[in-house]
């Protein structure tokens, strides 16, 4: 019986999904092990916890050190999540993993580094020339990560179509980010920001160069981070919106769009004050005004086209929880 296509194992493999039955699998023979390691480490997250230690036998942690002892299983990684707190001794481990994940093509890192007297490291925890080397992740078109000093650093030399950054961003870093951060700011499709402004004004401001320097977005997400003691209203709220219906117009590939404050607009009482009404309502408009849109988000709600009407997004797929690249890959996964 002639041998089945590797493409066509592989298929199978995913087919399994259970990580115990795969491993079973691998048993068998020198390719079913290849097979299944690929399979078994495309996609994978990590969770790192402040008590961790090279040492500890949680199984996250000896995967991680594992991976980093391995010269042919970090190529096998596809899309690599890493999240939490971890010992300045997991800095190394993290550095020899990454350089030798060839084929990495998105990376989530939102990993913390304390020196064992508890106080916070903040260097970048990827060396700056390492992450300048071609060499280094040269698959890697998504990336997701609280240190925007990491993403600039990695965004040289690669051209990235998804990026989130979860950190407080000042205009000028945003300035940086698509002046001489990114290598082609017009071939971002994705873009997810977090930004500290000190009023709805400089909201409109940050939208205006976005919409300038990156003409291709298909998704933007944009969450805002009012002064201390700001509150705004729902009027102020909804005119800020409105304000950005031209700016939205002009990206003519957008098709997802995601508004929101922190804190979040408050609305008087008044008989016609619910919060989801009010802003379906305003939902619609940016629709109306934006015809391309097939998502919109504002505040805690988000509606989808399906057909030819429109359904809720459920909370915890709203893009100021996830990272849609990440969530609309595991969709179609599933699927």
């Amino acid at each position: 019986m002639p041998a089945l296509p590797t493409e066509l194992l592989e298929h199978v493999f995913m087919r399994l999904r259970d990580a115990g039955t795969i491993v079973n699998a691998m048993c068998a023979n020198s390719k079913f092990r290849d097979i299944g390691e690929r399979v078994l480490y495309r996609e994978l997250t990590l969770n790192m916890r402040i008590m961790d230690t090279v040492a500890t036998r949680r199984r996250d942690v000896r995967c991680f050190v594992s991976l980093s002892t391995s010269q042919s299983t970090p190529r096998a990684l596809r899309h690599l999540t890493i999240n939490g707190h971890a010992a300045d001794d997991f800095r190394t481990i993290l550095t020899t993993l990454l350089s030798r994940a060839n084929n990495l093509l998105s990376l989530s890192l939102n990993l913390t580094f304390h020196e064992s007297s508890q106080s916070v490291n903040s260097d970048t925890a990827i060396p700056s020339l390492l992450c300048t080397s071609r060499h280094f992740l040269p698959r890697l078109t998504a990336l997701d990560a609280s240190d925007p000093q990491l993403v600039r650093a990695l965004a040289l030399g690669r051209s990235l179509s998804s990026v989130r950054i979860r950190s407080n961003l000042s205009y000028s870093d945003v300035e940086a980010l698509a002046i001489t951060g990114l290598c082609n700011p017009a071939g971002v499709a994705e873009l997810q920001l977090q930004c500290a402004v000190d009023g709805l004004d400089a909201c409109v401001a940050f939208l205006t160069f976005i919409a300038q320097h990156f003409h291709d977005l298909c998704v933007l997400s944009t969450h805002f981070v009012l002064p201390s003691g700001y509150i705004p209203t729902w009027e102020e709220f909804e005119d800020t919106t409105r304000r950005f219906f031209p700016l939205l117009h002009s990206l003519r590939h957008l098709h997802v769009y995601n508004f929101t404050t922190t804190p979040d607009p408050v609305m008087a009482r008044t008989p016609d004050s619910n919060y989801d009404t009010r802003t379906h309502e305003l939902a619609l408009q940016v629709m109306d005004a934006v015809p391309g849109l097939r998502r919109v988000e504002l505040r805690w709600h988000g509606w989808q086209q399906r057909g030819s009407g429109w359904i809720p997004v459920p909370q915890t797929k709203l893009m100021r929880r996830k990272w849609y690249y990440a969530d609309q890959r595991q969709e179609h996964a599933s699927e």
